[in-house]
């Protein structure tokens, strides 16, 4: 995934991914428990006015991220997307996953 800012002569890559095959990868964990056993959860105090102090400014939309956890390598979040009532509903209902909860 890349992005240009307008008057940019250049992109930025922010992500790269690889097509897997037809069957999806099971979780190493048991998907039923919530957090995952053993996960440690991870502050998110001041986590976006830090991302806004490098340079990565997220508007209010993007701003679902609601609790972390870590195990081993891997990171788990809980994200919503930020509002209320029927207004989410419907903005959220235009998208298979919202591009804020996708990010």
């Amino acid at each position: 995934m890349y992005s240009q800012p307008d008057g940019a002569t250049s992109w930025e890559r922010h992500a790269t991914g690889v097509l897997g095959p037809d069957e999806p990868k099971q979780p190493e964990f048991d998907a039923a428990a919530w957090p995952p056993a053993g996960a440690e959860p991870l502050d998110l105090n001041g986590f976006y006015a830090d991302l806004a102090d490098s340079g990565h400014g997220y508007g209010p939309a993007f701003q679902g991220l609601t609790a972390a956890y870590q195990l081993g390598d891997e990171v788990f979040v809980e994200a919503v997307f930020p509002g209320d009532g029927e207004d989410r509903v419907t903005e959220c209902a235009a998208y298979g996953l919202h591009p804020a909860l996708f990010d």
